[in-house]
């Protein structure tokens, strides 16, 4: 089934730069993904905007001066926003430990990028798991950065198609965020992907077919075969050094992500803000 564009649009890629001692030349070294999210407001025709990605990616990020998100712009050329890591503030879940997300507010002009914001009205609540109809076999979009090529000249994410695998009913043990709520998909993650969306596609049927799309949550990972552990058809060892992805990648839900943006410091944010536009916007009473 063909991906609408939009699933490709609302991801952008996170990195740092690097300076070769011998050149003097910089060049970015990509770290994960991340995507753009909207969040409705009373200020007409404004939303907030946010930047998600994985924890232990903006982990990494913080350990540099400086960041760069790199986003498409409409003329076709490759854009990167230098963000000081002093003057972020990523927000992480306040009351789980375990919840591989963090976002921060873009405060950036977004009309001169080729980026489409992903509405939160998208996202699966736990309370809509049922009436949605989420569950194993349903079909899902993951959209990324591919460390091996991840475009010249512009962004070019990937796309892999997968299915839960399993629902998030029992934590699900990991290396560096201890027993984890997440959904298992078969779908295979690879460096890079972490911070991705994904997405579930829910075919609605009437007098034609539409495809909804759910934000059902964020890669936070996967699992390798040891190579140790790996066998080819005769039953002998293969011999190769590397880990083989066992296919299965692990997904933060996409209510941790809403958790964040509905927690009280966010809230207080934003309220701020928009009093602050009525503030300087309060109609004049005509001379008399």
């Amino acid at each position: 089934m063909r991906i609408p564009e939009s699933v490709r649009k609302c991801v952008v890629y996170v990195g740092t730069e690097t300076t070769d001692p011998g050149t003097g030349t910089t060049a970015i070294v990509f770290r994960g993904t991340g995507f753009l999210v909207s969040v409705p407001t009373s200020i007409r025709g404004k939303n907030f905007h946010y930047i998600v990605t994985a924890k232990h990616v903006a982990v990494m990020l913080d350990r540099e001066d400086a960041f760069i998100i790199s986003v498409n712009s409409k003329s076709g050329a490759l854009r990167g926003i230098r963000a000081e890591t002093k003057q972020v503030k990523w927000h992480c879940h306040d009351s789980d430990f375990s919840a591989d997300v963090a976002l921060t507010p873009l405060g950036a002009d977004l009309r001169d990028f080729d980026i489409v914001a992903m509405p939160v009205g998208m996202f699966v609540k736990k309370s809509q798991v049922e009436s949605i109809g989420v569950g194993p076999g349903d079909e899902l979009v993951i959209s990324g950065l591919f460390s091996r090529h991840p475009g010249k000249t512009k962004n070019m994410p990937i796309i892999r198609i997968g299915h839960i695998a399993m629902m998030p009913d029992d934590p699900v043990p990991t290396q560096s965020f201890g027993d984890m709520e997440a959904y298992l998909i078969e779908a295979r993650s690879i460096g890079g992907l972490s911070g991705s969306p994904v997405l579930l596609l829910k075919h609605v049927y009437t007098h034609e077919v539409v495809v909804q799309l759910y934000l059902l949550g964020l890669v936070h990972g996967h699992w390798d075969t040891p190579s140790d552990a790996m066998t080819d058809a005769m039953g002998a060892k293969s011999g190769i050094l590397a880990g083989v992805n066992m296919g299965i990648a692990i997904v933060t839900p996409a209510q941790k992500i809403l958790d964040i943006i509905e927690s009280k410091p966010l809230l207080e944010e934003r309220d701020q803000i928009v009093r602050d536009h009525e503030a300087k916007n309060i109609p004049t009473k005509d001379n008399q």
